[in-house]
């Protein structure tokens, strides 16, 4: 259970570079934006994990898709129409709504963000460029570092609080719309009622 929390601190991490890269791409000291469409396996380090553990993420406009396996169970999570669907085993699945006032929020935490060249170095064969990063949510401050394709300015890999997430075999295009929807057969099951 450790090891998972620490897999989703690092999901969780991975998102916010995501979010990052494509929102801090206006200015020429900046990374390039992110393709629209796309899909990239993200290899993610922690502390606490015995082994890295990948997180295949599909994008697709305002549609996203990451699969991730771990002890034999992969768990699905789409994003679609300001929801979060999480298809469960026994062909289940939850639902949460994610209003806009949240995916704004997010948004702005990404616009503050305070990037620093800090040279360049090779990534997997890659050359890219480092950047540090300091982006602040409710107060705290969060240092990070990622790497960015020096040629397309696409993430290569990414550091935060001992998490390591390298971005591998991106594919630049349309993706298959069936990654997004709810497959035929699979029934709602409602959220837990959380304590009050």
């Amino acid at each position: 259970m450790k090891n998972f929390a620490y897999f989703l601190k690092g999901l969780g991490l991975a998102l916010l570079f995501t979010l990052t890269t494509v929102s801090c791409s206006k200015a020429g000291d900046k990374p390039g934006q992110m393709p629209k469409k796309y899909s990239v396996d993200m290899v993610v380090t922690a502390p606490g994990m015995p082994s890295a553990n990948t997180m295949k993420m599909f994008v697709d406009d305002k549609l996203s898709r990451a699969e991730v396996e771990m002890n034999g169970f992969k768990q699905v999570t789409i994003y679609r129409d300001n929801k979060v669907i999480m298809l469960m085993p026994d062909n289940k699945y939850m639902e949460m709504e994610v209003p806009n006032p949240t995916l704004n929020a997010i948004q702005s935490i990404s616009d503050d963000s305070k990037w620093e060249k800090a040279g360049e170095e090779e990534i997997d064969g890659i050359s890219a460029i480092k950047w540090n990063i300091v982006t602040k949510i409710k107060g705290q401050t969060i240092n990070s570092v990622i790497w960015t394709d020096k040629k397309e300015g696409y993430p290569v890999r990414s550091e935060a609080e001992g998490a390591v997430i390298d971005w591998r075999n991106l594919k630049v295009g349309p993706q298959d719309k069936s990654l997004f929807e709810i497959p035929a057969g699979y029934s709602k099951m409602e959220m837990p009622q959380m304590p009050q």
